[in-house]
């Protein structure tokens, strides 16, 4: 599982150049994916096609990381990733945020799955106003999103069936509800069996 740590190591490692405030809360999500041992395969444009999560993409993640990131903040108030993990039985993950007002909505969803792990974040909380070069002083409460994304999003997606600790997720509660409505990732498979 990630740390904050290890988080902020990936994202000081990458230098993102963020656009605005809320490009950091999705590229903090991704790191905390890299740090749990994902690979990001597909990223920004590529990410969003209709054939992304198939297992079709290459595994030559370490040195094509720099290429493959560039472009993940392309889409305005889109995000999309899809990674792969070989301790995962499905083997890859599809990632995608959407801003919305000042919410992120993130779902995630195995490949060979039809239900995707849906939660919403408000932005405000993990953002601090500081455009400094320095990256942790652009976040705060960056250990609760890291708590939350490893217990709320990977172990799920891991199959963990270990119940989340009222403390670990103290205070996001009321901004993680289960998403009741159709699944973006299904309506896009209903689509393509037409």
């Amino acid at each position: 599982m990630a740390t904050v740590k290890s988080v902020l190591a990936l994202i000081r490692d990458s230098r993102p150049l963020f656009r605005n405030s809320a490009d950091r809360v999705p590229f903090a999500i991704h790191s905390i994916f890299l740090a749990s041992g994902f690979n990001l395969n597909v990223t920004g444009p590529q990410a969003f096609a209709d054939d992304a999560l198939p297992s079709s993409h290459s595994l030559i993640w370490y040195s094509l990381y720099e290429e493959i990131i560039k472009g993940w903040n392309e889409a305005e108030d889109n995000y999309a990733f899809v990674y792969s993990s070989p301790e995962l039985i499905s083997r890859e993950v599809l990632l995608k945020c959407l801003v919305i007002n000042n919410q992120l909505c993130v779902d995630a969803l195995a490949s060979g799955s039809s239900h995707p792990i849906h939660l919403e974040l408000n932005i405000d909380d993990f953002v601090a106003e500081s455009n400094d070069t320095n990256y942790s002083s652009q976040y705060k409460n960056l250990g609760k999103l890291v708590d939350c994304i490893n217990k709320e999003v990977i172990s799920k997606l891991n199959g963990s069936t270990t119940a989340s600790t009222p403390n670990a997720t103290k205070g996001m509660r009321s901004r993680l509800q289960p998403y009741r409505g159709p699944s973006p990732f299904s309506i896009q498979e209903n689509k393509k069996k037409e």
